[in-house]
């Protein structure tokens, strides 16, 4: 199956080998706007021959059979748009959209997958048999990143955790069911997060204690 991808930063350095290793042809790839020396670059060094300057053109070509989305999340939501209509698989590189009415009306497109690798890892695995077969349990979450930015002008809350914490949420659906959650508290001193804490219940009756301090 050949496979186009949009994206040739850090990440797609590790996707790519992966799709090779799992037997997709990786025929065109573009980057963002602006960027096409980048992508030159990325190409010649993963052997790909066909490099488009815009991703639309990418994606309205008939070079691909499957479409990876590993661009920045800013971008993520109008390329699976643009490429949903061809009924193809769409895999996309997570959190889709910082913007939930964005990814919802998506929801309904069974060819779109969300990358979230960590479910398959071999301890993730253990820790679902384990909560699958003793009834209901009380799990502890921490999300520890205290890397502060503000590259998506979240008011000093840290990077990391505002990225990455998308992983954890993830887990506990995969691993104990959807969340409801029944309490959050903050601690913010000086227009800085110090942590946020939350208790919430599944239906399972599973009860997830979360705590996130920076």
């Amino acid at each position: 199956m050949k496979m186009g991808i949009i994206g040739c930063g850090s990440i797609a350095s590790f996707h790519l080998p992966a799709m090779k290793k799992a037997g997709f042809k990786i025929s065109a790839l573009s980057g963002r706007p602006g960027g096409f020396k980048t992508v030159k670059n990325f190409a010649l060094k993963h052997n790909v021959d066909l490099c488009y300057q815009d991703p639309f053109e990418l994606i309205h070509s008939k070079n691909w059979d499957s479409l990876l989305i590993c661009c920045p999340v800013k971008n993520t939501v109008e390329y699976i748009q643009a490429a949903v209509k061809y009924n193809k698989p769409i895999l996309s590189e997570k959190p889709v959209s910082h913007d939930l009415k964005k990814i919802e009306p998506l929801t309904k497109y069974k060819n779109v997958k969300v990358a979230y690798n960590r479910r398959f890892y071999k301890n993730v695995q253990i820790g679902k048999t384990f909560i699958d077969k003793n009834g209901p349990c009380l799990i502890k979450v921490s999300i520890p990143e205290s890397s502060y930015g503000d590259k998506y002008k979240i008011p000093n809350l840290p990077y990391n955790s505002y990225v990455n914490s998308v992983h954890i949420f993830d887990l506990v659906n995969y691993l104990a069911g959807v969340v409801e959650w029944n309490y959050v508290s903050k601690i913010i001193n000086k227009n800085k997060y110090l942590s946020i804490s939350a208790i919430g219940k599944t239906k399972n009756k599973h009860t997830i204690l979360l705590d996130n301090t920076f």
